[in-house]
């Protein structure tokens, strides 16, 4: 076995004799004694030996001598968690390189416990399911693969000997693990009692965790979270909660041998949403990421920058990371050449500009500190786009109706890279990703698969254009309204619905402090947003967003840029999805056509004057209600893409020569009757295609109810329609103001040059 090297260390055991001394000696020498108490158990603290071993350990009593070879001091972990904590080598795609390597690591040593359940605490571990043991195929076949590779890394890096203890138990929760003090400390659920006997309110700590109390431990690493992924809210407070109270308890039962401020590791569920499917073989060698509780020294990249990743090209750009020594300098080096250096702030962040190389890459990046060095493998320069928004813009690949054939056609595509930001509702703006779902990545099946299907298209027609690499990074979350995207400073300066700061989705800038404010220091050409119909609702919320979303514009725009050291553009480019329709019905004229409008600003097209830099893609007229994904989802994101890109390319990219906007009106003149309105379109410059006599609306206050009426179409130009207005006193006309104001592809007005349809229309006529 290995025992706990330190100051102090503690050992114990039992008799059925209360008062008798038992005494402990190393290589025959005396260390330490201990009464037996009157529980029958007796407890020796001693210093342990110089030397990492082996000794052998004596303890000796009125009764006898028991004994223990081949023993080593190091440090000793406990591995804790669920399932993903109790997947073992035997399942990993390399456990036969696994199995052969372990003989060059006989000072680590493995001790795996049996699942036990227990209603009240056990003194000493029930069953073992493997003692303490060198490694080996045999051992390592059923014991933990990431507590195997921790231990072995550890190892490598520390060189000396490390204890590997084991006690997981699949599918189980959090309230099982904790002890009654733990859970006092938190709300109680209001879910039902837990069914399954192992998920009962601290069965396991009894069974599996206070048997080891009075040991000396360095510290734990736990994986566990996904069988309270239901309940987020609250395992924010049972997590804490748990912790200390295992920190209290090791400290008190091991006679303040074990640190009462134990380092204690987790790992962030790698998914933790309706798709998680189980334990990934994968996993341990791709998305593994420990996030220490209590940094003690450490140094590195901010999670955002990993192997694979793309980085904005330019003038010059950013990187960033943490460390725990303030006041420290770090150097960048790009293929062993230095290109900027910064010092450690006092919120321990370090950021570094720098002239990123000509050429595309791959590149290799290292941060170098007097902590350590850090590196990243096959980077690229490019552009970075965010893609942001609600369900729309989530839309995973795997719906497309060609879905098969992009993840065919992903490996034509090397230079484009994705990486997805986990859902995060925060009520306190967070300096770093909290939850990575995809990690940077090439495009392939296996990335696609739950990646969002406009991102990937948009990224992959704007890479056939450009021909460089292109960044992908999604932060979305369906069913989201502009208020929890929106900073606090941005919905101070419009009207917002009510909204508390809890942890629900759609309380006020949750999202924005989630998912991003963490990505602010990064550098990046711009955003793409498909979001608004959770906003369409409601007699006020489509007007207020006439203010919230260019004000949101603005306010991320100021941010980027101050966050990134100004490398990031304070007017960089903006994109977004003019919403596509969800009701089918001529009767539908509130709600999404009062939202499309305000997503201009009121004013009908972009960019203008209140929404500078930015381009529009408009969907209204790319119905699906026979939808699998409901009839607001619709599954033509490769035609959202095409004009998406097409409109990027003349705001972001500033080329010219083509139309990037559906024709829009320049002019209106009645006819001297007052019975025709001509509408000219775009100064007559670019020809219309009419593929309908249907789409206008005119207001005539004295007629109807409503007063408004339908207004046909009586003739048509290549640059104006004329529709009959006769018996109408007009002041207001407008185009396609409905939910789905056409069948697909066939609203009246379109681009003969560019295929692409004129957006919605409001015009006063006085």
């Amino acid at each position: 076995m290995v025992l706990q090297r330190g100051a102090n260390t503690s050992i114990w055991g039992t008799s059925p004799i209360t008062d008798d001394t038992i005494y402990i000696s190393i290589n025959g020498s005396e260390v330490g004694n201990a009464l037996v108490d009157a529980n029958h158990v007796w407890q020796a603290v001693f210093s342990p030996p110089d030397g990492y071993g082996p000794f052998t350990i004596n303890a000796t009593s009125s009764l006898g001598a028991v004994t223990l070879d081949d023993v080593w001091f190091g440090d000793v972990w406990i591995c804790s968690g669920q399932s993903n904590m109790g997947f073992n080598v035997n399942r990993l795609l390399n456990k036969t390189d696994e199995y052969k390597d372990a003989v060059n690591y006989p000072h680590v040593r493995l001790f795996n416990m049996h699942h036990t359940i227990a209603n009240t605490t056990l003194t000493e571990i029930s069953r073992i399911s493997q003692s303490w043991a060198l490694p080996s195929e045999k051992s390592l076949h059923a014991f933990s693969a990431l507590c195997w590779l921790y231990g072995k890394q550890l190892s490598e890096h520390l060189q000396i000997p490390i204890g590997l203890v084991e006690t997981a138990y699949g599918g189980t929760v959090i309230e099982a693990w904790s002890s009654p003090d733990a859970l006092s400390q938190c709300p109680a659920s209001s879910k039902k009692r837990f069914v399954k006997q192992q998920n009962k309110a601290s069965v396991l700590h009894n069974a599996m965790i206070n048997p080891l109390l009075r040991n000396t431990i360095k510290g734990v690493i736990w994986y566990q979270g996904e069988s309270n992924s239901g309940n987020t809210k609250l395992y924010s407070c049972r997590f804490p909660a748990m912790i200390k109270d295992w920190r209290q308890k090791f400290s008190t039962a091991s006679r303040y041998t074990t640190s009462s401020n134990f380092p204690f590791g987790f790992v962030q569920v790698y998914v933790v949403n309706i798709h998680y499917t189980g334990s990934d073989r994968n996993m341990l060698e791709t998305y593994v990421i420990l996030a220490p509780t209590e940094r003690a020294t450490q140094f590195g990249f901010s999670k955002y920058y990993q192997n694979h990743m793309v980085l904005q090209k330019g003038k010059h750009t950013v990187i960033w990371g943490t460390s725990s020594k303030v006041g420290d300098k770090v150097h960048i080096s790009i293929n062993g050449s230095d290109v900027g250096n910064a010092t450690v702030d006092s919120s321990s962040v370090w950021q570094v500009v720098f002239t990123p190389p000509h050429g595309i890459g791959p590149y290799t990046i290292q941060a170098t500190s007097s902590l350590g060095a850090v590196t990243l493998d096959d980077v690229l320069f490019g552009d970075v786009w965010i893609c942001s928004g609600q369900s729309n813009m989530e839309f995973y690949t795997q719906k497309l109706m060609n879905s098969t054939e992009e993840y065919n056609d992903a490996a034509n595509y090397p230079h484009i890279r994705l990486i997805k930001n986990h859902h995060t509702a925060t009520n306190t703006t967070k300096n770093d990703i909290s939850v990575i779902d995809i990690p940077w990545s090439l495009p392939s099946a296996k990335s696609l698969k739950l990646f969002s299907a406009l991102c990937w298209l948009y990224g992959k027609q704007l890479s056939q254009h450009l021909q460089y690499p292109i960044g992908l990074v999604e932060s979305n979350w369906g069913g989201t309204v502009i208020e929890a995207w929106s900073s606090s400073d941005a919905l101070a300066r419009c009207p917002v619905k009510t909204g508390k700061r809890d942890l629900d989705k759609n309380s006020h800038s949750v999202l924005y402090d989630g998912m991003i404010y963490p990505l602010l220091r990064n550098t990046i050409k711009g955003v793409i947003w498909y979001q608004g119909e959770s906003d369409a609702a409601g007699h006020d919320s489509p007007l207020i967003y006439s203010c919230q979303f260019p004000t949101m514009i603005m306010d991320w725009r100021k941010k980027f840029n101050q966050a990134s050291k100004h490398t990031t553009s304070a007017g960089f480019p903006f994109g977004f999805v003019q919403i596509a329709p969800s009701k089918q019905g001529d009767r539908y004229s509130r709600g999404w056509t009062d939202l499309r409008w305000s997503q201009t600003a009121s004013i009908g097209y972009v960019p203008n004057p209140k929404m500078p830099h930015t381009f529009m893609a408009v969907a209204m007229d790319l119905p699906d209600f026979q939808s699998p994904y409901g009839s607001g989802h619709p599954r033509y994101k490769h035609d959202i893409a095409r004009r998406l890109v097409l409109s990027a390319l003349a705001v972001a990219y500033h080329e010219k020569g083509f139309d990037f906007q559906g024709p829009f009106p320049s002019s209106y003149t009645l006819n001297s009757a007052k019975t025709q309105l001509s509408i000219e379109y775009d100064h007559g410059k670019t020809p219309i295609e009419i593929r309908s006599n249907h789409g206008f609306d005119i207001h005539c206050p004295t007629v109807s109810p409503t007063g408004w009426r339908n207004a046909t179409m009586v003739s048509h130009t290549d640059s104006t329609v004329v529709l009959d207005v006769s018996n109408c006193d007009i002041d207001y006309v407008r185009y396609a103001w409905r939910n789905s104001p056409c069948e697909l592809r066939k609203c009246a007005v379109y681009s003969r040059d560019s295929d692409l349809p004129a957006p919605p229309l409001l015009h006063h006529m006085i």
